[in-house]
């Protein structure tokens, strides 16, 4: 008996000036049938479009919960979108909850590697990274994303000490643009931390041929210096 009251709600939203009679008429929609995902989705819209981020994501949740478990994982995505920076504990926890509902949605992991960097989620933000580019190999991602993806969980790959992920991310970001400046830097620094003292001087001499500012110069060079000695070049 709530389908009526949905389609009209959805023919009104075609209209801007009837925005708010169309969010009016979807809310009604939910009240009469909570169970409808779609008419929660409409709400959540709507919501978003008037600039109501708080009640949106509040939508978005409740379309999660009455659809299908990948559906759900999308919806719940999109609730995070709505408050992310604006409350970025209850983002990740939403989009944990989404990639524990569809562990292949490549949008939630990388959504999570953002979120959980910014809130200093570490171990969360390597895992999320690295899930995010193992999907893409398969799935596809833009260049940009790919790049701050792998930059974000090799950035948290090194706070942790996790020295081989940390090159292994940091890597992947080299692959997209060879001259990543935090890529090089964090390479080199697994480098050298292994000992593996010529690996790290070619990657640094590579790093301080860039143009721009480079705060970490002489260090920089002083690790260059001992690959050199290294190889008996000095």
């Amino acid at each position: 008996c709530a389908l009526p009251i949905w389609a009209g709600a959805t023919s009104a939203a075609r209209s801007a000036d009837d925005a708010r009679a169309a969010l009016a008429r979807a809310e009604r929609a939910a009240e009469v049938a909570p169970a409808h995902a779609e008419a929660w989705t409409l709400v959540a819209t709507l919501t978003r479009d008037a600039g109501d981020a708080e009640r949106a994501a509040d939508a978005w949740e409740r379309a999660a919960e009455h659809s299908p478990a990948s559906r759900g994982a999308r919806h719940l995505v999109d609730a995070a979108a709505c408050l992310d920076p604006s409350d970025g504990e209850r983002a990740m926890a939403l989009l944990e909850r989404a990639v524990e509902l569809d562990p292949g949605l490549l949008s939630g992991h990388v959504a999570l590697t953002r979120v959980a960097s910014v809130r200093s989620a570490h171990a969360l933000a390597e895992r999320s990274a690295d899930a995010a580019l193992e999907l893409a190999r398969a799935e596809g991602l833009e260049d940009d994303v790919r790049l701050d993806v792998a930059v974000l969980g090799g950035r948290a790959a090194q706070i942790l000490g996790h020295r081989e992920a940390s090159r292994r991310l940091f890597a992947c970001a080299l692959e997209i643009d060879p001259d990543q400046v935090e890529a090089l830097e964090g390479v080199a620094a697994a480098h050298f931390a292994d000992g593996d003292h010529r690996a790290a001087r070619l990657v640094l001499e590579r790093r301080i041929d860039l143009s721009g500012e480079n705060p970490q110069l002489a260090r920089q060079l002083a690790m260059i210096a001992c690959g050199l000695e290294a190889e008996d070049h000095l």
